[in-house]
């Protein structure tokens, strides 16, 4: 019997599914859609662009119904889909259009960090072309990396700016020196963002649907009991609020904005909390992945606003992209000679000390870019074992991390500039000779004692340099080797934890499976409900109903809506977490877990459906730790 063949998303589309698809894209081609386009040139899509995304469409708004039609109806995540892929998006008309220096600068990185100590580095350095002499003086971004030379960097964004011009066959030979399940993960990475992002604009408009049905059946019941000599005026018919639509037409402006500005042009604090908190994952990551999925021809690359948003987080995180905060902010000052000169923070557009509503939005690496156009190295972090040595001998913590970040920057460029083995040239008897012997130019009988003096401090001062590099080198291997042993000390760490948690999923599994063949044990008299706990406990997941007769029991315990994705400082600054894995979502579920993991809060399951029986699986554990 013949393999049977999987179906493609596109034969699982309707009849009615193509209608709507074709009627949400005759929009693109509207007096209202031409006239505001005729004034934002960013939005105007040609036919090739209209077909690739019908396509997109087609492949998956399958997809996207069975991802979220769980706790949403398909008719709303139909809805909202299709019109995320014909609302206006600037920013991906621009980024389509001016092939984003930002994004082929990150994607030069990562080619280079992927290729970098690989069997495949040599093969990857031979493709690449002469880059002009002028290029960085020509690209629009120019950074000097720590852990690459120009001799390679230049080269590759070279390649990238000409991938589809005359370096076209080099970086197709390139493309396939990528590992296959490189590009899978790549492209994970990138689904589950723009999935996180569409649950995102689902959450509002599921709240938009559910205010709006309340407001019809106030209004009905008014009107059923109006009668007809009624002095008061027919009540109005209340217009939805599109605050999902909104979310989905600004997103990608707002990401890297504050709270508080990103609340004006949304006029929704839930909006703009969603908003600020997306994204996850590595954005030279996403930027390649992005790459690999354009040259594909892949559906993600070509789901408008969807895709948009996801580009916006990555280039939010990029080291390129917050230096106009800075400059805007007066944390810098950057003439044209470029002498930096850093200020004392002052507030936004304001010469008033304040403090800058960036500080919390900008990252290490930005802040390094916006100072001297230096890129940080993509892995590793400064030793902590450092900073607390350089403690114990009196220095400040601010001074102690400061000189552990210059050292972390010193190391890598050290890494990258010092030829070890001209260093290590001391180490050979015949280079030791050579050194040390006079030249030819005069034999030791012909120099006066003054000239030998000369000549002999003059060896002893190079002798000296490179014992100097040597030490440097030395102690550059060590810092490595602390590094390296602390980050094994960080993954035991994790593994314990996810030991733990292992633990506590099985014994959920066995407590559920005796619940299922037997019956629910009685109550444990012994605990008296309403129940003060002691520590900071945050319960995510459950049954509205379930929520509902739980709270009383336990009233200083913090519940969440299952359908509500947590800040991370909910997380952060609970003792315990408790899950009732029969009702969450998956994503919420990860996004739960790996806050936990990474602040190293435990994580515990409930095993049964009773609110009274939970109660009593929480207490115990309280009254046990």
């Amino acid at each position: 019997m013949g393999k049977q063949k999987t179906k493609s998303p596109q034969s699982q589309l309707s009849k009615t599914d193509i209608e709507e698809i074709g009627q949400a894209f005759s929009f693109l081609q509207s007096d209202v859609y031409i006239k505001f386009a005729d004034k934002h040139p960013e939005v105007q899509v040609t036919s090739s662009e209209i077909a690739r995304r019908k396509k997109a469409a087609k492949e998956y708004l399958p997809v996207m119904v069975k991802q979220f039609s769980l706790y949403h109806s398909p008719d709303a995540v139909r809805d909202l889909f299709l019109k995320s892929l014909v609302t206006p998006c600037l920013r991906m008309g621009e980024w389509i259009r001016e092939d984003e220096p930002v994004f082929i600068a990150a994607q030069a990185v990562w080619l280079l960090d992927y290729f970098m100590n690989t069997s495949k580095e040599t093969a990857f350095l031979e493709l690449l072309p002469d880059a002009p002499v002028n290029m960085d003086d020509t690209f629009e971004v120019y950074f000097y990396d720590t852990v690459h030379s120009e001799t390679k960097v230049w080269p590759t964004v070279y390649l990238l700016t000409e991938r589809h011009g005359k370096e076209a066959e080099a970086f197709s030979a390139i493309l396939k020196l990528i590992e296959k399940s490189t590009v899978k993960k790549l492209t994970q990475l990138f689904e589950t963002n723009l999935f996180d992002f569409f649950r995102r604009a689902m959450t509002l408009s599921a709240r938009a649907d559910k205010e709006y049905n309340e407001q019809i059946q106030t209004v009905s019941e008014q009107i059923h009991n109006r009668t007809f000599l009624s002095p008061d005026p027919m009540p109005e018919i209340p217009e939805k609020d599109l605050i999902a639509e909104t979310f989905l037409t600004h997103a990608p402006e707002l990401m890297t904005d504050t709270l508080e500005m990103a609340m004006d042009v949304l006029e929704d604090r839930q909006a703009a909390e969603l908003l600020l908190d997306f994204g996850t994952g590595d954005p030279y990551d996403l930027c390649a992945a992005y790459l690999l999925l354009c040259e594909q021809r892949h559906a993600l690359a070509h789901l408008n606003t969807l895709t948009a948003s996801v580009l916006a987080y990555a280039n939010s995180r990029l080291p390129f992209s917050a230096e106009a905060l800075f400059i805007e902010s007066h944390i810098i000052d950057k003439d044209a000679d470029a002498d930096y000169t850093m200020h004392e923070i002052k507030g936004y557009w304001s010469d008033t000390p304040d403090t800058n509503p960036f500080t919390d939005r900008v990252t290490y690496g930005q802040a390094l870019y916006a100072c001297a156009d230096i890129i940080p190295p993509r892995k590793g972090n400064i030793s902590e074992e450092l900073v607390e040595e350089l403690q114990e001998y009196g220095l400040p913590e601010a001074m102690a991390h400061e000189i552990a970040v210059i050292t972390h920057l010193f190391h890598h460029t050290q890494l990258r500039d010092i030829n070890f083995g001209e260093l290590l040239e001391v180490s050979s008897p015949d280079t030791f000779k050579k050194i040390t012997e006079p030249s030819g130019e005069a034999s030791p009988a012909e120099l006066t004692p003054e000239e030998k003096l000369a000549a002999a401090e003059e060896q002893i001062d190079t002798l000296s340099q490179k014992v100097t590099m040597l030490q440097q080198a030395l102690s550059a291997a060590e810092r490595e080797q602390q590094k390296l042993q602390k980050q094994l000390e960080t993954t035991e760490s994790s593994a314990a934890t996810d030991h733990d948690e292992l633990i506590a999923l099985r014994e959920t599994i066995f407590q559920m499976q005796s619940a299922e063949a037997e019956e629910e044990p009685a109550p444990d008299d012994s605990i008296i409900f309403p129940y003060t706990t002691t520590r900071r406990i945050c319960v995510f997941g459950g049954h509205d109903t379930w929520r509902k007769a739980i709270k009383p029991m336990l009233p200083e315990v913090r519940f969440y809506d299952r359908d509500t994705l947590p800040r991370p400082e909910v997380i952060r600054y609970a003792d315990i977490v408790w899950i009732q894995p029969n009702a969450i979502s998956h994503g919420n579920y990860y996004a739960i877990i790996n806050a936990a993991r990474e602040h190293k809060v435990p994580v515990r399951y409930f095993g049964y459906a009773s609110a009274r029986k939970c109660a009593e699986e929480l207490v115990k554990l309280e009254r046990s730790i």
